[in-house]
Parts: C-alpha cells; structure tokens; sequence
C-alpha cells in the first residue's frame, strides 16, 4: 500500500536537488493527502533526517506564500530542533577532541567513521545531521589500552557487558566489530570499533588505506575514510540495517561522486544507487523487482523504509527476521557464509551468565529464532 505521508517526506528532503517553495507545493499536492506537517515531522523522526527537514525547511522560508504554510507553533518547534541539534554537535565535537588527546598520549590515532565526520562531507555546517554517537576506528591491538582510558574518562562499559567472564568477553571481540561506552555523567556513547563489520570477511570490501585528514569545522583534524572506501562503508553499512532509516541513503548520496559508476560496482553499491534512483530521481526507475541479488536487496530495502509507516523496523512484524536473512544477499562468499552462519548458530556473548546454562544445538537454534525475531536477551545494563 502506497504511504503517501513517506513519499511527501522524500519530496521535501530530496538530497539531488532544492526545489523552490512553489515546486516542492506543487509536488507535495501531487503526492496526496500526506496528513499535513505534523506527520511528516514524526516521519523526518524516525527517519533521524530532523534536522536536515527543518534546515530545509526553514531556506524555503517556512513555504510561506503556498497552499503548504507552517504555522506559527510548528515553526518554534523545527527552529528548536535545529538549535538542539547544533548544540549536540559541538558538545559531541569537544568530547571527541577530548578522547582523541587522550588516545593520542598513547600513540593510538583513530579513523572516525560516520557521525561529524559525515557531517563536514556532506554538509559543511553544524546542526543539519543527527549524530547519535561517537564512532572510531582502531587497531584491534589498541582495544585493551583504548578500554582502560576510557574507564579512566568515567566511561562506563556496556557492550560487551563487564558481568560476561574473560571467555565469554573474547567471543563477543570474535562476533563483534566494536565494544560500547557511555559516559557516566554526560551521557554521550562512544563506540570502538576494531574492525569495520561484525562478518569480518566483509571488512576486506572496503581499503583501509583510503583515509585523509578531515578538518570537522576549523576545530579539530582527524583521520576519515575517504573516495571509493567511504562510499563502500556507507553502502555496507546502510545494507546491513536494510536501509531502513532515509538518514543512512541521503548520507550516501551526498558523497556519491555525479557519474561515477561503473559496471564493476559490488552489490552494495548497486543496491545504494538504486535505491537512490528509485526513490529521488526525477524519472523514477525501477524498484527493484526480479529475482537477482540486487532487486531482493532493493526490494527488502524498501519494504524496511516504508513498510511500517511511523514504525521503527524492530517494531514491524518480521521486520529484523527480513532484514537479517537478507545479509545473505550481500556476499556469495564461502567465508562470508560461513563467518555469517557462525555468528547466528554459535554467538551466546549477549546472554551474559544465562549462557552457562545452556548447551547442545536446539538451544542454540531457539536463541537464533530469537535473535532473527528482534528479541535481545543481552545485559545493557
């Protein structure tokens, strides 16, 4: 069934092109009865695209002068989500310099992935992205010194649990591309990452060895994925969550180089700039229907955006039981199967001291349904 309300949020947040307020009214009447801006602001919410909706609408001056006027209160309310989302950006902005002068006393020099980062690409300003965390990337013999400095921070371990024994901890390293920290006070959520993907075959997608130094707003210079390797993360990353949020697509597309493809693109770029055609071209293009890899993945992906409405993807029936089968798309790899399969039938690390009471092949079954279902029997205290 057709979500007009979603399809009025693309109008609006379209990453190709600003239209002017008469031709974005225009298209919007053409979509429908979408329910009026109040929806599309619970929409832009679960699609974690807040602040880039009020920015833009805010530059097309509230659309004043067209039949799709914000009143007075709506106004208020994008002007506050642009001031707070600015302000959580630097405050975020100052905790990174912060752990990045700690880890450099100890010669560790991370590559931040996603987040600020992301931020200075694809927008060059402050306040137009929502930064849930921050992302770093080190060398897995750097994770026992990066741990103990973040302790020394007031930073709380969450993932993996600090209650899991030393050998339950080593198989979650094993299952799991990073270790999760928030900090006691503030609040904010770093994530170490010590390897790009939990499927560490997946890694090798991506060259590590295209990275530069980024300059984040005149305040801090650190290290970044950059060209082809940034632009494959992205589409990996967005794959691996079914794209089920728009933040992650108009991410890739604005760094997608202006005709840049080529015949050898990966699956998951092809997937990306599909999706990318399909949903803000201005002569739509397929969907995604057939039977290759590609179709599946852009129709699966696309069932993940607009499938459930209002509804974040965990919450819609079989929604994560969908988007975790679909990783078998992404590589026909032996290795990548195998490293995927392992991960589903044998990782017990989220169960904290209940594993010890669980052995033989039918409990690890029964705890791979669960997981496959959304269910997460782990302790993030």
């Amino acid at each position: 069934m057709r979500d007009e309300a979603f399809f009025a949020l693309l109008a609006v947040i379209n990453p190709r092109e600003m239209p002017t307020p008469e031709v974005l009214a225009e298209r919007l009447l053409r979509v429908g009865d979408f329910g009026g801006w109040p929806i599309l602001i619970e929409y832009a919410e679960r699609h974690r695209v807040m602040p880039f909706f009020a920015n833009r609408l805010r530059t097309l001056g509230w659309m004043e002068g067209t039949v799709f006027p914000l009143n007075a209160d709506l106004k208020v309310r994008l002007e506050k989500t642009v001031r707070e989302s600015a302000f959580a950006e630097l405050a975020s902005l100052a905790e990174l310099k912060r752990i990045c002068e700690r880890l450099g006393d100890q010669g560790i020099a991370p590559i931040l992935l996603k987040g600020l980062a992301l931020s200075q690409l694809c927008f060059k300003k402050i306040g137009w992205r929502t930064n849930h965390d921050i992302d770093l990337l080190i060398r897995p013999d750097e994770l026992v010194t990066c741990d103990r400095l973040l302790a020394e921070m007031n930073y709380i371990r969450v993932e993996p649990h600090p209650a899991l024994d030393a050998v339950q901890t080593d198989k979650w390293r094993r299952a799991h591309k990073d270790w999760v920290y928030i900090h006691r006070s503030r609040r904010t959520i770093v994530e170490i990452h010590y390897r790009l993907f939990d499927n560490e075959p997946l890694c090798a997608e991506v060259d590590l060895s295209e990275v530069e130094t980024l300059d984040l707003f005149g305040q801090h210079r650190i290290l970044s994925l950059t060209g082809d390797a940034l632009r494959s993360y992205l589409a990996l990353h967005g794959l691996l969550h079914s794209w089920s949020r728009l933040k992650w697509l108009i991410d890739y597309e604005l760094i997608r180089p202006v005709g840049g493809r080529d015949a050898g693109r990966d699956v998951a770029t092809r997937v990306a700039d599909r999706l990318g055609d399909t949903l803000f071209a201005a002569a739509s293009a397929a969907n995604g229907r057939g039977y290759s890899r590609t179709a599946m993945l852009v129709s699966s992906s696309l069932n993940a955006m607009a499938g459930g409405g209002q509804q974040e993807l965990e919450q819609t029936k079989f929604g994560t039981t969908i988007k975790n089968m679909s990783h078998y798309l992404i590589s026909l790899r032996p290795s990548y199967w195998l490293a995927e399969l392992r991960y589903d039938l044998a990782d017990r690390s989220r169960d904290g001291s209940a594993a010890a009471g669980r052995s033989g092949l039918i409990d690890r079954v029964v705890s791979w349904i669960r997981r496959k279902a959304g269910y997460d029997s782990g302790q993030l205290g």
